[in-house]
Parts: C-alpha cells; sequence; structure tokens
C-alpha cells in the first residue's frame, strides 16, 4: 500500500510554524515568506507525476537554493535546477 502526505496539512503545519516564528522580535520578516512557501509546497505536488515521490523532496529541497538566488547545480540530482526562465528577473 502506497501512503502519501497531503499537501495541505504539510503546508498548514509549516505555516503555523512560519506564523509563529513571525511573532519572534527579529523575525518579522519571516512572514513574507509564508505565501512563497506555500505555493512552492504546491506547486512540488502539482507539478510532479504520480509515483515520483522522490522527485517531489527534490524540488522542495530546492527552495533554499532559489531563494538564494542559486538556480542551478541544486545538491539532488533529481532536481539540479529551477526551472523557470534564467533570463528573468526573480524578486526572491
Amino acid at each position: 500500500m502506497d501512503h502519501y502526505l497531503d499537501q495541505w496539512h504539510v503546508a498548514k503545519g509549516l505555516v503555523k510554524k512560519l506564523l509563529a516564528a513571525s511573532k519572534l522580535k527579529g523575525s518579522e520578516v519571516t512572514a513574507e515568506w509564508i505565501k512563497p512557501v506555500k505555493n512552492h509546497i504546491f506547486w512540488c505536488s502539482t507539478s510532479t507525476k504520480r509515483g515520483f515521490q522522490n522527485l517531489i523532496l527534490a524540488k522542495q529541497k530546492s527552495f533554499m537554493q532559489h531563494v538564494s538566488n542559486k538556480h542551478n547545480n541544486h545538491p539532488d540530482d533529481r532536481f539540479p535546477e529551477c526551472t523557470h526562465d534564467n533570463n528573468i528577473e526573480l524578486k526572491c
């Protein structure tokens, strides 16, 4: 039997933790990242065919690379670079 994590529950749990972190003094900027993090969670699962859970995880890991303005040479070979056009200016 295959078991899958529900993306909605994953996002809900992470948003809850990010909201708590954003209320700490000096961490208010965390609130600005809640929507992009949530969108990335949904993109990872909806842009990947069923049965490729490892690719979903590789895409999840790519988020920190992306926001650090590193759009290729990601550590996981299953998702080595971002899929967006590198010629556009990103506001990360």
